[in-house]
């Protein structure tokens, strides 16, 4: 298939890209790519910027899990949190902010 302009709106922005996949899987990706934004919307206050950027960790540690065939969430492994570089968890209640893995599946925040 040759490579044909697209357009999706994703998060209320529209973006256009040349793409060769089927109409089906572009419209699965903008559906994906939605639900992510939703579920990190609550998170991100009212700025579209951080909300793109929390979906785009969301989905990046998404992908790194399935690759490594990792499930885990960092508190979940035997090495202590304050070990760990690179990783900082800020509550909801610390500026507004929550880490990426105090988000759940289904959007909401996980209790601590």
């Amino acid at each position: 298939m040759e490579k044909r302009r697209v357009t999706v709106t994703i998060g209320g922005q529209r973006c256009s890209f040349l793409s060769d996949d089927s109409d089906t899987y572009i419209a699965a990706l903008e559906k994906k790519a939605n639900e992510v934004m939703r579920q990190t919307a609550p998170f991100s206050g009212f700025s579209p910027l951080t909300n793109a950027v929390l979906s785009v960790v969301f989905l990046t540690d998404e992908l790194m899990r399935e690759n490594k065939g990792k499930t885990e969430k960092p508190e979940d492994r035997d090495e202590p949190r304050q070990a760990r570089k690179g990783i900082v968890r800020v509550s909801q209640q610390e500026k507004g902010q929550v880490s990426i893995w105090e988000l759940m599946e289904d959007g909401s925040q996980k209790k601590a």
